[in-house]
């Protein structure tokens, strides 16, 4: 696959946010740049904000010239590129050779992090009472009293 594939199926998709980094030389005059898009009068964009040390550069483009503006940035200015959506993450990665590395992951969903359900139980693996932490099970009363000392 090369670059313009890769960029083409990202552009393609609604994204969130992308973040070009790792300039491939020291002439490059930003050290990253990041993609999100909005809505200006009503109408989508992309704002493109480029990074140097101690200043942000802003600027708008239009839907229809982000495959191209991502092209020629990862063909002349930057290495990696990474990307969220709703339904994927991407990644793109060039070699010094200049071989292009590309990886397309669908984006978890915790199935069980509704309101009923603390985050404790969710990421523990286990009962609501078990802290990510400390694992004893013990709620906050329980412990006051010694539950799970050692």
């Amino acid at each position: 696959m090369d670059i313009a594939e890769a960029v083409k199926q990202i552009a393609d998709a609604e994204i969130e946010k992308l973040i070009l980094s790792n300039p491939k030389n020291k002439s490059v005059p930003y050290q990253k740049m990041t993609v999100r898009p909005l809505l200006i009068q009503k109408q989508k964009r992309y704002q493109l904000e480029r990074f140097t040390e101690r200043q942000a550069f802003q600027e708008n483009i239009e839907p229809a010239a982000l495959a191209q503006v991502l092209s020629q940035s990862l063909q002349e200015e930057y290495s990696q590129l990474d990307g969220w959506s709703h339904e994927a993450s991407y990644w793109i990665k060039i070699s010094k050779k200049g071989k292009v590395f590309f990886k397309e992951k669908a984006a978890r969903r915790f199935a069980g992090a509704g309101p009923a359900e603390p985050k404790e139980a969710v990421f523990a693996g286990g009962s609501a009472g078990a802290s990510a932490a400390g694992g004893s099970g013990c709620d906050y009363k329980r412990r006051q009293s010694g539950c799970g000392k050692v």
